[in-house]
């Protein structure tokens, strides 16, 4: 066990982790049912959410078998378990962030449509109301073309950021 495994366990050191069964360590025993609902996988991987005082972690943990060179008896396992928090809080809001943009496609566009539809169908529109129709279908694909650079703005950013932290590796 490392340091920062210490701290996802609330062990004061990760000498005091040494010799510790995970599950007990983790303070999860749902997590040994995780795991032997895949015994016989060289490589499991499971997650689980884990108290923190006001807050609650999630946590990705990452079993690999270790295995005899003379047999296929198991010898012991390898753990990586990794804090996934801050990117399951990042899903969470680019998932709460499309919907929201989702929504706000489909409102010019359900206008446009009307619009279209009257102007289309309404062969005694008069030339005001006419007028008023081609505005209003106007300024909704000004305001859907507005979101679209706005995505575009935001895609565009966020691949700048990636590039920079990939060259930060």
């Amino acid at each position: 066990a490392n340091a920062m495994m210490a701290a996802l366990c609330g062990a004061p050191t990760a000498q005091e982790l040494n010799g510790r069964n995970l599950v007990d360590a983790v303070r999860d025993p749902s997590l040994t049912d995780k795991f032997n609902a895949q015994p016989h996988l060289p490589h499991s991987v499971v997650e689980w959410s884990q108290p923190d005082g006001d807050r609650v972690r999630k946590l990705r943990g990452t079993r690999r078998i270790i295995g005899s060179h003379t047999s296929e008896e198991t010898i012991g396992y390898v753990w990586t378990i990794r804090d996934v928090t801050q990117q399951r809080l990042a899903d969470a809001m680019r998932d709460q962030f499309l919907s929201a943009a989702t929504h706000e496609f489909r409102t010019p566009l359900a206008n446009i449509r009307a619009y279209a539809e009257s102007l289309d169908m309404g062969q005694d529109i008069d030339s005001e109301s006419r007028k008023r129709f081609y505005n209003v279908i106007q300024s909704e694909s000004l305001r859907l073309s507005q979101l679209v650079d706005d995505l575009l703005d935001i895609s565009r950013m966020q691949a700048q950021g990636n590039r920079t932290s990939m060259a930060l590796v």
